[in-house]
């Protein structure tokens, strides 16, 4: 009887590709933002529809989060007309869910910080949607 052995050397190349492959499954299993009715009927479908648009193509400004609920987060964006949306999401364990969307005051940078600095702190750390 024969019996076949394998070696197997850990080269850095190799855990390299290895960490790379965790990391694509990683971004590929990222969740994604799970949408509310609540947001079209109290804010409109244009304002609503805008903000959504601006962080599906990747243009997610920065992250607050809510100083009592740890799991709620404020995600602002500029929209293409110069004015900060702000969309407001609860983190579950295996979703995304968003509150609300809509343009703070008159949507300018300073009304939008102000807005937030009364509940929310910035969010430094890391977010999956």
């Amino acid at each position: 009887m024969t019996t076949a052995t394998a070696e197997y050397s850990s080269s850095p190349r190799g855990i390299l590709l290895g960490m790379l492959t965790v990391l694509l499954i990683g971004l590929t299993i990222a969740m994604a933002v799970v949408y509310n009715d609540h947001a079209v009927e109290r804010h409109g479908i244009a304002e609503v529809t805008a903000i959504r648009n601006c962080f599906e193509n990747g243009g997610q400004f920065m992250v607050w989060r809510d100083k009592r609920d740890h799991n709620k987060f404020f995600r602002i964006c500029q929209l293409p007309d110069g004015r900060y949306g702000m969309q407001v999401v609860q983190d579950k364990i295996r979703e995304c869910i968003e509150r609300t969307c809509f343009i703070p005051k008159n949507g300018t940078y300073r009304e939008v910080i102000e807005y937030l600095g009364r509940f929310a702190t910035r969010w430094k750390g890391v977010v999956n949607w």
